[in-house]
Protein backbone atom coordinates (compact mmCIF):
# COMPACT_ATOMS: atom_id res chain seq x y z
CA UNK A 1 0.00 0.00 0.00
CA UNK A 2 1.09 3.74 -1.11
CA UNK A 3 1.34 5.86 1.93
CA UNK A 4 -0.84 8.58 1.31
CA UNK A 5 1.39 11.57 1.54
CA UNK A 6 4.01 9.20 -1.17
CA UNK A 7 3.18 11.99 -4.09
CA UNK A 8 4.26 14.80 -1.60
CA UNK A 9 7.86 13.48 -1.35
CA UNK A 10 9.02 14.20 -4.92
CA UNK A 11 8.28 18.00 -4.54
CA UNK A 12 10.73 17.91 -1.57
CA UNK A 13 13.34 15.82 -3.28
CA UNK A 14 13.63 18.04 -6.16
CA UNK A 15 13.87 21.44 -3.52
CA UNK A 16 16.65 19.88 -1.61
CA UNK A 17 18.32 18.75 -4.98
CA UNK A 18 18.50 22.38 -6.19
CA UNK A 19 19.29 23.29 -2.91
CA UNK A 20 22.46 21.11 -2.86
CA UNK A 21 23.17 22.47 -6.80
CA UNK A 22 22.77 25.99 -5.83
CA UNK A 23 25.10 25.23 -2.48
CA UNK A 24 27.48 23.62 -4.86
CA UNK A 25 27.88 26.10 -7.49
CA UNK A 26 28.77 28.59 -4.40
CA UNK A 27 31.37 26.07 -2.73
CA UNK A 28 33.20 25.92 -6.21
CA UNK A 29 33.12 30.02 -7.09
CA UNK A 30 34.36 30.67 -3.91
CA UNK A 31 37.22 27.92 -4.69
CA UNK A 32 37.77 29.24 -8.08
CA UNK A 33 38.36 32.91 -6.51
CA UNK A 34 40.78 31.92 -3.96
CA UNK A 35 42.41 30.58 -6.88
CA UNK A 36 42.45 33.29 -8.46
CA UNK A 37 44.04 34.85 -5.22
CA UNK A 38 46.60 32.51 -5.30
CA UNK A 39 47.60 32.71 -8.85
CA UNK A 40 48.12 36.25 -8.60
CA UNK A 41 50.37 36.27 -5.60
CA UNK A 42 52.53 33.60 -7.50
CA UNK A 43 52.61 35.59 -10.71
CA UNK A 44 53.62 38.55 -8.43
CA UNK A 45 56.30 36.41 -7.08
CA UNK A 46 59.46 36.70 -9.34
CA UNK A 47 59.40 40.53 -9.65
CA UNK A 48 59.21 40.89 -5.27
CA UNK A 49 61.77 40.99 -2.82
CA UNK A 50 62.55 41.26 1.12
CA UNK A 51 58.70 41.28 2.74
CA UNK A 52 56.93 41.90 -0.56
CA UNK A 53 57.88 38.41 -1.76
CA UNK A 54 57.49 37.20 2.01
CA UNK A 55 53.75 38.51 1.96
CA UNK A 56 52.65 37.41 -1.33
CA UNK A 57 54.19 33.57 -0.39
CA UNK A 58 52.16 33.66 2.79
CA UNK A 59 49.14 34.77 0.59
CA UNK A 60 49.91 32.46 -1.93
CA UNK A 61 50.18 29.52 0.73
CA UNK A 62 47.09 30.57 2.92
CA UNK A 63 44.65 31.15 -0.54
CA UNK A 64 45.95 27.25 -1.56
CA UNK A 65 45.13 26.09 1.84
CA UNK A 66 41.51 27.66 3.29
CA UNK A 67 39.27 27.54 3.23
CA UNK A 68 39.09 23.95 2.37
CA UNK A 69 41.43 22.81 5.37
CA UNK A 70 41.50 24.63 8.77
CA UNK A 71 43.64 26.75 9.15
CA UNK A 72 47.81 26.11 10.11
CA UNK A 73 48.84 29.62 11.68
CA UNK A 74 46.93 32.41 13.12
CA UNK A 75 47.45 34.39 9.51
CA UNK A 76 45.54 31.91 7.71
CA UNK A 77 42.75 32.04 10.43
CA UNK A 78 42.47 35.38 9.76
CA UNK A 79 42.58 35.33 5.79
CA UNK A 80 40.41 32.70 5.89
CA UNK A 81 37.54 34.77 8.17
CA UNK A 82 38.45 38.14 5.54
CA UNK A 83 38.27 36.46 2.18
CA UNK A 84 34.80 34.66 3.31
CA UNK A 85 33.78 37.44 4.94
CA UNK A 86 34.51 39.77 1.72
CA UNK A 87 33.13 36.87 -0.47
CA UNK A 88 30.01 36.82 1.39
CA UNK A 89 29.62 40.34 0.91
CA UNK A 90 29.78 40.35 -2.99
CA UNK A 91 27.97 37.35 -3.29
CA UNK A 92 25.33 38.38 -1.32
CA UNK A 93 25.40 41.72 -2.69
CA UNK A 94 24.99 42.84 1.37
CA UNK A 95 27.65 44.59 3.10
CA UNK A 96 28.28 43.33 6.07
CA UNK A 97 29.46 45.65 8.86
CA UNK A 98 30.92 43.17 11.42
CA UNK A 99 33.20 40.57 11.14
CA UNK A 100 32.25 38.74 14.42
CA UNK A 101 34.96 38.20 17.12
CA UNK A 102 38.29 36.83 15.57
CA UNK A 103 39.61 36.88 19.18
CA UNK A 104 37.41 34.00 20.17
CA UNK A 105 37.28 32.06 16.94
CA UNK A 106 41.13 31.80 16.46
CA UNK A 107 42.18 31.78 20.39
CA UNK A 108 43.88 28.54 19.83
CA UNK A 109 45.65 29.52 16.91
CA UNK A 110 46.50 32.51 18.47
CA UNK A 111 47.74 30.53 21.51
CA UNK A 112 50.19 28.33 19.12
Amino acid sequence: MVHKYHKNVAPLLHEKQEFYDTASAGILAVKNLAGKFAAEAARKLPGASGKEKKYLTMIREAALHVPWNPPRTFYEGLAAMKFLYETGCIMDGVNMSVLGAPDRYLYDLYKA
